[in-house]
């Protein structure tokens, strides 16, 4: 029997103090959602709630801390208070969690409002239905750090087949004569319907550069026309003037879109108006570039709520059936009808887009840290993975190469560690298949090496990020442009260089120029002879001793921002562990040149923008 149920017939909570219980429950929710700092909440005022559960329930071994870290210390607190405490006051729970939001000014009251009513049932559902202890559950959440995460399902494999007989490996070579393909890689635009010009571009609230900002007499301060860099999204018609421009300017043999259409506003967003802006977006597409074929992979924002993406066997309301069959209608632009049920099922698919060439996209949200049904069951969702291997032999079989696109990159922190380690298996298993890898998400301009399993030494792919198209936080709008070889005999379908356009904020606001210009190539920008992994690890071995080259990529890192400061050599350090960890929660690939894990991991926080 599960072990919540077991604590629900046992525990005794009648003496408990409510209105208590929901001041820290509102602390781990808002912070959580908007990354506020609560006013008003401290070691004391959790101290004393610690001490009125144990002095209610007679037990001092609520639950299994191991960590002194403060947000850890509420966080597994509030998650046994939700996990006694929910099924029998579920009605009043909501309320009572709204009002102390609002009460101790964690956040604005609209906020409050906010995060409560859109958030409510997914927190509710989730919790009712795992059953982890407090500290496995706020170590998924919060990190390792946190305590250490022990349930069974945290760790699976996925099988993974013999490789054929036949020696299908091929040397991937520079294309000299060959065609090639210009691809455009578009990746969180994160539009803004409320942006307001000349409002407040900092302020007090999670997103700005809206009339709730406030207006700013500082003209430095003041939110720009076409965007700002400030914690803001980007105005739609800046946007529009993006795809104008790209039209007019240059033609693309595809285009990837890899996800986060909506604004940062969590709070305050419903599924009629996600549902509206994906046909908006569609509708961009289909005007601006009629005969270009273009493919989508899903964000971490498509969903309301943000991050909300359970499995297909979780049905009825809270399933995904008001969004991915609408998705499986808006795609079929552009795909054939044989992808329909993956999309309908679980928000990914394969298209094959030239003889020997095909595509992958991935639903990334089935690794999402923060998607919180995956505390029920973290074990390979929907079967993803195990379709990604199937996909990947019968294009090993063929002799089809493969690109895949996604979102969240699977190095990333927000990538689940079991559903990383997997998808890096995978990879190693058809390096030799898998030609390509694209991702956005962190808004930043980088990239991600992939080793071989056996010594970690051998470099094997790339994941490619793409900076973002909004200014969120502080940066310049930007896009990418892939050269791939192909369209002719014996292509490789490999990456041979990729182009970074940005518009300068400041010289667009100041003087009304909007312009899209070149930020760099790889390969010029790098001296690099190829795009090859063994190129891509060359250049982080360069990094680590060429200053001149390493404050260039960290300049491209922030899309040429002149918001960011200098890097320091532990930033080297991190960036240089970041580049070459394409697996998540492992720094395995960065202990030799000194990169401690916690630094790595409270870097990686420090520099989350998604």
């Amino acid at each position: 029997m599960k072990r919540l149920s077991q604590l629900k017939k046992t525990v005794i909570l009648s003496n408990m103090n409510f209105n208590m219980l929901c001041i820290v429950t509102a602390f781990v929710l808002i912070i959580g959602c908007t990354n506020a700092i609560p006013f008003g909440i401290n070691n004391s005022t959790v101290q004393k709630i610690e001490s009125d559960i144990i002095t209610s329930t007679g037990s001092n071994n609520i639950y299994k801390s191991s960590s002194k870290n403060f947000k850890c210390h509420v966080c597994m607190i509030v998650t046994w208070i939700l996990q006694q405490t929910l099924h029998l006051r579920e009605p009043q729970f909501a309320s009572e969690v709204d009002k102390v939001c609002k009460v101790l000014h964690i956040e604005a009251a609209d906020i409050c409002d906010g995060i409560v009513k859109v958030f409510k049932n997914e927190v509710l559902t989730v919790i009712d239905g795992m059953f982890l202890d407090p500290d496995e559950v706020c170590s998924f959440l919060l990190g390792p750090s946190c305590g250490q995460f022990y349930d069974p399902f945290n760790m699976w494999n996925i099988s993974l087949p013999n490789r054929p007989r036949y020696n299908n490996k091929q040397e991937t070579k520079h294309n000299r004569k060959g065609s090639t393909l210009r691809v455009l890689h578009l990746a969180d635009v994160h539009i803004d319907s409320k942006y307001k010009v000349n409002s407040r571009m900092n302020c007090d609230r999670p997103l700005c550069c809206r009339n709730a900002s406030g207006p700013n007499t500082r003209i430095s301060a003041r939110a720009g026309y076409w965007g700002s860099y400030g914690q803001c999204d980007l105005p739609i018609h800046t946007l529009e003037h993006l795809f104008k421009s790209l039209n007019q300017s240059d033609k693309f043999d595809y285009i990837l879109w890899t996800g986060d259409l909506i604004s940062h506003d969590d709070w305050d967003q419903t599924r009629e108006e996600q549902l509206h802006l994906i046909d908006y977006l569609a509708d961009l597409f289909i005007s601006y570039f009629p005969n270009t074929p273009v493919y989508w992979s899903l964000g971490n924002h498509e969903s309301v709520p943000v991050n909300s993406f359970p499995p297909a066997y979780i049905t009825g309301e809270e399933s995904m059936s008001w969004l991915y069959p609408h998705l499986a209608k808006v795609w079929s632009h552009w795909l054939p009808n044989t992808t329909s049920y993956d999309i309908r099922r679980g928000g990914f698919y394969t298209v094959k887009l030239q003889p020997g060439y095909r595509l992958v996209s991935l639903n990334m949200n089935y690794c999402n840290t923060q998607n919180w049904w995956m505390l029920i069951n973290t074990t390979d969702p929907t079967g993803e993975l195990e379709w990604l291997v199937s996909v990947l032999y019968e294009a090993e079989t063929t002799n089809d190469k493969v690109h895949i696109i996604g979102h969240i990159a699977p190095g990333s922190g927000d990538c689940m560690k079991a559903w990383s380690w997997n998808y890096y298996k995978i990879i190693n298993r058809f390096s030799s298949t898998i030609t390509g890898q694209f991702f956005g998400h962190s808004h930043t301009d980088s990239f991600e090496i992939f080793y071989d399993i056996s010594h970690l030494r051998k470099p094997l792919s790339v994941a490619y990020v793409a900076p973002s198209v909004t200014t969120f936080i502080g940066m310049n709008p930007a896009y990418r442009v892939y050269t791939v070889d192909g369209f002719h005999k014996g292509s490789s379908w490999s990456v041979l260089d990729h182009e970074t356009y940005i518009m300068n904020l400041t010289e667009a606001n100041d003087f009304g120029r909007p312009t899209w210009s070149t930020e760099y190539s790889a390969k010029a920008a790098y001296n690099l002879k190829d795009l090859t992994p063994k190129s891509w690890h060359q250049l982080t071995e360069e990094f680590l001793h060429n200053e001149e080259k390493i404050e260039k990529y960290y300049r491209y890192f922030y899309k040429s921002s002149p918001r960011h400061k200098q890097c320091d050599k532990q930033c080297i350090r991190n960036l240089v562990c970041d580049m070459r960890s394409g697996r998540s929660h492992d720094n395995m690939f960065c202990q030799d040149f000194g990169v401690q894990e916690i630094d790595y991991r409270q870097w990686l926080i420090k520099n989350k923008m998604c």
